[in-house]
């Protein structure tokens, strides 16, 4: 079971920290980015939620792989993002204040 529908078990409604990670993968030889078209995105950067026990680091490797196939080993930091402009509501009522580590990964 994935660690934030456990903790819902415990905390019904309220607001959670829910960290995960974002890769840009960009190839250099096409001059273009790889895009996820995993449900229910459509069109979207490959990246997903913390496991426990994962850093952001290895939730963006292992995110790369299941959504596009690509195998990668070095990231490149790019930003945080978090705070209270990060906050979301979903329509079942669930809380959450979603910190995001954003990474770039040129594939030459």
């Amino acid at each position: 079971m994935e660690y934030y529908k456990y903790l819902r078990q415990f905390v019904g409604h309220r607001p959670i920290i829910l960290p995960g990670s974002v890769v840009l993968v960009f190839d250099s030889a096409s001059e273009q980015f790889f895009w996820s078209d995993v449900f229910p995105v459509t069109l979207d950067f490959a990246g997903g939620m913390m496991d426990l026990g994962e850093s952001f680091e290895t939730v963006a490797i292992r995110e790369v792989k299941e959504e596009t196939n690509l195998t990668i080993r070095t990231l490149e930091f790019f930003k945080n993002y978090s705070g209270p402009s990060h906050h979301v509501v979903l329509e079942n009522g669930d809380e959450m204040y979603v910190v995001t580590a954003r990474f770039l990964y040129n594939r030459l």
